[in-house]
C-alpha cells in the first residue's frame, strides 16, 4: 500500500467520522492482557468501526513431546459491522463500548520469528472474513473472540481464531 493510499484512507475515515451519527463509540482504546497488545477502534457510522490491533499472537503445532509453540508480533486491521445492537437493546442488554456481535473483513500480519518458543512459521499475512463477539462490562473489562476463513499471502486456505482479554481505557459507562 502506498503512502498516498494510506493518507487517502485516513482522510476518508476522519471525514466519515465527522458526519456520522454515532451508535458505536466515536473512538476507544483498549489494552490486551492475555497476550499484551493495544487496540484502537474508531466509529465510522452508526454500526461500523475501523479496528486496529497491534500485539502478540500464539501458534501451536504437534502434540506430546513433539509440541512446538511460539509467540509472535502481530497486527490486525478490521472493518467491523455490528449487526445486533437493536436486538440487544430490545432485550435490555448493553451496547456501550461496542458490545455486540459483528461481521468483519480483515487483514492480519504475523512475524515468522517467535519472540518466545521454537515454532518457526512463515512470515506473512492473511486476508479473510470473520464473525466476532465483543463484550465490555461496566468496569471496562473486555473480551473479544473472532474466527473465520481466508487466504494467507501464499494463496493457501487458512483460518483465523483470535481471543483477547483486556480493559477499555477511559470513562466507564
Amino acid at each position: 500500500m502506498t503512502c498516498r493510499t494510506l493518507v487517502s484512507l485516513l482522510l476518508f475515515v476522519l471525514c466519515s467520522n465527522l458526519f456520522a451519527q454515532q451508535q458505536v463509540e466515536k473512538q476507544q482504546w483498549s489494552l490486551d492482557v492475555l497476550l499484551p497488545g493495544v487496540t484502537y477502534e474508531v466509529g465510522l457510522s452508526k454500526k461500523t468501526t475501523l479496528n486496529a490491533n497491534l500485539g502478540f499472537g500464539f501458534g501451536l503445532r504437534g502434540g506430546g513431546q513433539n509440541t512446538e509453540y511460539g509467540i509472535y508480533p502481530t497486527g490486525i486491521l478490521q472493518y467491523r459491522y455490528y449487526y445486533n445492537f437493536q436486538r440487544r437493546l430490545d432485550k435490555g442488554k448493553r451496547i456501550a463500548r461496542n458490545t455486540g456481535n459483528y461481521l468483519s473483513p480483515l487483514v492480519a500480519y504475523t512475524s515468522g520469528e517467535p519472540i518466545l518458543g521454537d515454532y518457526q512459521i512463515n512470515e506473512g499475512g492473511f486476508v479473510g472474513l470473520a464473525y466476532g463477539l465483543q463484550r465490555t462490562g461496566r468496569k471496562g473489562f473486555q473480551w473479544n473472540f473472532l474466527f473465520g476463513p481466508g487466504i494467507d499471502f501464499e494463496g493457501e486456505f487458512a483460518l483465523i481464531i483470535n481471543f483477547k482479554l483486556g480493559f477499555v481505557l477511559g470513562k466507564n459507562k
